[in-house]
């Protein structure tokens, strides 16, 4: 079991400095790669000391790919992993349990390929629709905001696939390993916005899907055709979704193994961040995340206390908003103690009676922000494509 998570952030650190620079007492061939294996993992640990979700991440990936065994003295042993003496790839040694695997440089190769190739969290967001009567003509307003660690790009495409429907999508740019959207709407209207799950445990985060919203968009036109595709959203990463098209909305909260809640309404309004709300999914929250609660509870404080109906400037105040400090407020503008930031934001309005608008805001590193008011209408998706 990976204990890392429970444990307070300057205690982490503190033992990892101890298991890096206090000798393993393990053959005399393994003390030269465990030592390097110990510096590796507490230097990992220097560079991410902010937010130390992406050691942790690692230590999953280490405790999966050695079968729950390290070659760590015992302190160390005890935080990151619980290791089985009976299992047949390992045995004792005065007392220390050391892997027969000869090659730990290797596995830090490998975990470092898993690490950078599925990466730390990166849609760690926040959301919130209206609908009916508290949107302007009675149609539907969904919003987003992306925050990203710190160097992370992004870029809204036009994704114009062999089969399905196009869609605007907004993606990650990672040069390698492409990456999943987070947020899109297609040519029928149908709107899609998705955070991370970052209250459940590092392990779990990865079991499942990634590409449940490019899914949905090339081969779905309402929420109820996304709500009747139960099987397409059982086998998706935990995960949140608002799904929206101009007369519903849905909040789809997505736990481990499957479990799924799911909220829906053709009057009202949802808003989510990165913890599981719904009250048969709470035991998922495994780590408590500050942020998360505290942009969940200004969310709450100016969606419940604004009068209807909103407007697309009411959105687009509300996806700008610095008011809860420069970490917790809907727009993250990070500082020198976190890593995170938000990188885009995306506002979309889907009337009844016609074409919908789309409003983005992009804040590359390095680059001039980007903003975009986009009519859907026909011709959009269809001139110079066709």
């Amino acid at each position: 079991m990976c204990y890392a998570a429970a444990y307070p952030t300057a205690y982490l650190y503190y033992d990892l400095f101890l298991c890096a620079f206090q000798p393993i007492k393990t053959p005399k061939s393994l003390n030269k790669s465990g030592d390097i294996l110990n510096i590796f993992i507490f230097s990992l640990s220097i560079i991410t000391w902010q937010d130390h979700e992406e050691i942790v991440f690692l230590l999953a990936t280490l405790q999966i790919l050695l079968d729950k065994s390290l070659p760590l003295r015992n302190p160390c042993s005890k935080l990151f992993f619980s290791a089985d003496t009976s299992n047949s790839i390992i045995r004792k040694r005065k007392g220390t349990v050391v892997p027969k695997y000869k090659k730990p440089l290797a596995v830090m190769v490998l975990c470092l390929t898993v690490f950078f190739v599925e990466g730390p969290r990166v849609c760690a967001c926040s959301l919130w629709a209206v609908t009916g009567d508290r949107s302007k003509d009675k149609g539907t307003l969904v919003a987003q905001t992306w925050d990203v660690p710190n160097g992370t790009s992004g870029e809204l495409r036009l994704v114009i696939p062999a089969k399905g429907f196009r869609y605007l999508g907004l993606f990650p740019m990672q040069e390698k390993t492409g990456g999943n959207a987070v947020a899109g709407i297609n040519e029928h209207g149908l709107a899609t916005v998705k955070a991370t799950a970052d209250t459940i445990a590092p392990k779990k985060k990865l079991k499942g899907s990634g590409d449940i919203i490019e899914t949905i968009l090339t081969s779905l036109a309402s929420v109820d055709a996304v709500l009747a595709n139960r099987n397409l959203l059982v086998r998706s990463r935990p995960a949140f979704f608002i799904v929206a098209d101009h007369s519903k909305i849905a909040l789809i909260q997505i736990g481990s193994g499957g479990h799924l809640a799911v909220e829906v309404t053709g009057n009202g309004l949802f808003y989510q961040t990165n913890h599981y709300t719904n009250q048969s999914l709470l035991r998922e929250n495994e780590q408590y995340v500050e942020s998360s609660q505290l942009r969940l509870n200004r969310l709450q404080y100016l969606l419940v206390n604004h009068p209807d109906p909103f407007t697309i400037d009411d959105f687009l105040s509300l996806a700008g908003d610095k008011g809860n400090g420069t970490n917790n407020s809907i727009w993250r503008i990070g500082g020198p103690l976190k890593k995170e930031r938000t990188l885009a934001s995306l506002v979309a309005f889907l009337p009844k009676n016609s074409p919908p608008e789309l409003y983005f805001r992009l804040l590359n590193p390095g680059s001039n922000e980007l903003y975009y008011e986009l009519k859907l209408d026909r011709p959009f998706w269809t001139e110079g494509t066709e």
